[in-house]
This record gives structure tokens, C-alpha cells and sequence, in this order.
């Protein structure tokens, strides 16, 4: 949970202290459940809206690393988990 935590926290600009653990498994939740109802996984955009609706500080903070390519492999393997 805390590398979710760390790539959702550089990808979409979030305060050093966000994502809670609570706001942690509410994301991945919402990204289970997407993934369920869609059969697929959210693109960048839905995936921003989610960690919006959790996160105050979205889109705040400005970091020097690209984790794309990791924040992918996380949201894949939530997804691949929902359709089980």
C-alpha cells in the first residue's frame, strides 16, 4: 500500500502527507470497482478524478520524478484483482 501511496502521491501532485491509508484503500476500491463495472482499467483522466474525489491536495505539489510507467502497474494490478 505505501508504494500505491508514494506513485499516487507524485503522480498527481499530493501533499507530502496524502494519501492516508484510509484514502489509500478508498482509491483502490473505487479502482476495483471501476475496473469491475467497465472491464477495463481507468485511463489517466479517471484515474485523476479518483484520487481527486479522495484527495484534498490534488494536483498541489509538483515532483521531480516520472512514475508513470509504476502508477500503471499498480492500477493494473488493482484491476486484476477486482476480476477475481
Amino acid at each position: 500500500m505505501n508504494d500505491l501511496a508514494h506513485y499516487l502521491r507524485l503522480s498527481y501532485g499530493l501533499a507530502p502527507h496524502e494519501p492516508s491509508d484510509a484514502q489509500v484503500r478508498a482509491i483502490s476500491d473505487d479502482v476495483r470497482n471501476f475496473a469491475r463495472i467497465n472491464n477495463r482499467e481507468p485511463s489517466r483522466e479517471e484515474m485523476g478524478a479518483i484520487v481527486q474525489r479522495h484527495c484534498r491536495t490534488f494536483q498541489t505539489h509538483k515532483y521531480a520524478a516520472d512514475v508513470n510507467l509504476e502508477l500503471r502497474r499498480q492500477i493494473a494490478l488493482l484491476a486484476t484483482q477486482a476480476k477475481k
